[in-house]
């Protein structure tokens, strides 16, 4: 399950330090912004994570939580006098939220148009294997279309908050002219006379009729896997996990669902909006790891937690400036509980910071992130060059998997 934080999460906020010279500096940053220390939100004696994700505190004393600390795109590694003289090539249009969300979903941090996206190749790699004999597309978005999931042979699909929804829904046309033209469609696009109608009728009526079958069968698995956990937020979590329970059903062994939370672009007013975001989110994901218990897929299911860039260390009146590397959450699947990558110095001067305003230079590459996420999905170690070109320019990350 993908989860994208749409707009940039101040990583300074969601894991914030509560000691030493680093919490002097968050401090002297933020001198209207930083948050206390809080105890009871404390994953070490150094960091917390932000006090209303309380779902998240309790997956990481049940050892369910990962944080992947200072990710972001890279060509290769890159140092703070590389960035300062430009001596090594940088991503492109950095800083740019619609460029660095590019990049992210390409897994090429040269490529900022992909024609594939680094999901649909893994998938694609993967299906025919896991999933030889699936009734339905490995990628279903309830975001709308998402270039990760661009590919070459598969088709990922859309969905609603509740499933999947008609192409002529009685909720706007009437149910007998609605069944009228499903029987005409239905009937062109089956008919093996060719001269029947205009080709073009007749492949939108097949368009149709396939449509209206990929509905019923998204549909039809639904309504076979019920969970009584309530969602007061963020319920196409819901439906994701009742579409993973039924995998089994769908000829499915592997599956991506992604879901897009937005709202974090706060340049001003953070510490109220990012909380209020927070708690949407942290509602949404109490619900959704409850749901998995109750389906028994808690370690079946991991769920990537991720946004396009970070924040500046440095606040901007009451907010804080687009960034670079960020932090990201690993919950279930399996994952091996604590704070993995290089922990960022965040003192002035420091090699971990560029702009004066205080940006991460990423210590982990998200070529590097999404080679352990592959490798947990099942991908060959020989065959990650094909889903992620530039991987070879990075060392491997520490084991984030038991």
């Amino acid at each position: 399950m993908v989860i994208y934080l749409s707009g940039g999460v101040d990583c300074h906020q969601l894991l914030s330090p509560r000691a030493g010279a680093n919490r002097r500096a968050y401090e002297a940053a933020r001198p209207g912004l930083a948050l206390p220390d809080y105890p009871a939100a404390a994953l070490t004696p150094d960091w917390q994570l932000h006090p209303v994700l309380t779902s998240l505190h309790a997956a990481w004393a049940a050892g369910q939580l990962g944080i992947v600390r200072n990710v972001g795109p890279l060509l290769q590694p890159v140092s703070a006098v590389d960035y300062r003289q430009r001596s090594k090539p940088l991503p492109p249009q950095l800083f740019s939220h619609s460029s660095q969300n590019s990049l992210w979903q390409a897994g090429d941090a040269g490529v900022l148009a992909p024609r594939t996206g680094w999901i649909g190749r893994l998938m694609e790699l993967l299906h025919p294997v896991y999933s030889p004999a699936a009734r339905l597309s490995p990628m279903l978005s309830f975001s709308g279309p998402q270039p990760s999931f661009g590919a070459e042979t598969l088709r990922s699909l859309g969905l609603s908050q509740d499933g999947a929804e008609p192409r002529m829904s009685t909720r706007r046309i009437p149910r007998d002219v609605v069944a009228l033209a499903e029987q005409v469609m239905a009937r062109m696009a089956t008919t093996r006379d060719l001269g029947a109608g205009h080709p073009l009728a007749q492949e939108y009526a097949r368009a149709q009729h396939r449509a209206a079958g990929v509905v019923s069968l998204i549909n039809d698995a639904l309504a076979s896997v019920q969970v009584t956990t309530s969602f007061p937020a963020l319920p196409a979590l819901k439906t994701a996990a009742r579409l993973f329970k039924a995998d089994s059903l769908l000829g499915r062994r592997r599956s991506v669902h992604f879901l897009m939370h937005g709202g974090y672009d706060q340049h001003r007013e953070l510490a109220s909006d990012l909380q209020e975001r927070l708690k949407d989110l942290n509602a949404g994901l109490t619900a959704f790891r409850a749901a998995l218990e109750e389906l028994k897929l808690t370690d079946d299911v991991l769920t990537v937690i991720y946004s396009e860039f970070g924040r500046s260390l440095v606040q901007n009146a009451s907010g804080t400036d687009h960034g670079w590397g960020g932090h990201v959450l690993l919950l279930g699947g399996g994952v091996r509980t604590g704070l993995h990558g290089r922990e960022p110095d965040l003192t002035r001067n420091s090699p971990d910071l560029v702009e004066a305003r205080g940006l991460l230079l990423p210590s982990t590459a998200t070529d590097q992130l999404m080679a352990e996420l592959a490798s947990w999905m099942g991908l060959p170690r020989d065959l990650m060059p094909s889903v992620l070109p530039n991987l070879g320019a990075f060392q491997r990350l520490e084991p984030l998997f038991a």
